[in-house]
């Protein structure tokens, strides 16, 4: 997850908005059948999942950020989302203006996570050789 533009922000913003709004509205609307009841459990199931790790795929993007000029090109996980994590972590325990962080944190992550999803290389139609 890059965002070298502020386009590429906004088009992650506002898939993360639409994956925050409209899959929970698309898992009660699968459930509402019996055979679709376990498809749309599985999908709130995910859903959750998602929002949950959301946060942490924005501290990883922001610890790459905050670690790329040390020089080193091949590091450790670890090092990159305890750094990442750090100011995630107090910017969502601040006072008043914590839980709407969090909320757009979660916004952006999910819409990163939608992105990422959409590009992965079996989604794509398969081109005549």
């Amino acid at each position: 997850a890059n965002f070298e533009t502020s386009r590429e922000l906004l088009l992650a913003a506002g898939a993360g908005f639409v994956a925050l709004v409209a899959t929970p509205v698309a898992a009660v609307l699968a459930s509402i059948t019996l055979i679709g009841l376990p498809i749309g459990l599985m999908l709130a199931a995910a859903w959750v999942m998602a929002a949950y790790l959301a946060k942490i795929v924005i501290a990883g993007f922001i610890g790459r950020s905050l670690l790329q000029n040390t020089g080193e090109t091949e590091r450790s996980i670890a090092p990159v989302l305890l750094t990442g994590l750090i100011p995630v972590f107090i910017a969502t325990n601040l006072p008043y203006i914590g839980g709407l962080i969090n909320l757009l944190l979660v916004i952006l992550g999910l819409g990163v996570i939608a992105i990422q999803i959409v590009q992965m290389p079996r989604w794509r139609p398969a081109q005549a050789a």
